[in-house]
């Protein structure tokens, strides 16, 4: 997670990173710093992957600890990050 939330930084925040040294920095805007964890939660653990990982469970607008596990080791994910692309990308939450 945190190579992929640098990765975002490296390819979209570069030229403003450049003149300010914000990116990663405690003094980061809190909008960069939240896109950077979307990007990277994102790349990690795409809406696809999720759907074709768990698609009966999506589909039935619960997704129950099994799944969840099932995602988080298939896509090597924390459940934070699991949790957080349920409720962001498919409206599912616990």
């Amino acid at each position: 997670m945190t190579l992929a939330h640098e990765l975002c930084h490296l390819l979209v925040d570069r030229g403003s990173a450049t003149e300010l040294m914000v990116v990663s920095t405690p003094w980061a805007p809190p909008e960069i710093e939240r896109r950077a964890n979307a990007f990277a939660a994102e790349l990690l653990l795409p809406k696809a992957g999720i759907l074709r990982a768990a698609g009966d469970a999506v589909r039935s607008g619960w997704v129950g600890e099994e799944s969840r596990a099932a995602l988080m080791d298939e896509f090597k994910v924390g459940a934070t990050v699991c949790t957080h692309q349920l409720e962001n990308r498919l409206r599912i939450s616990e």
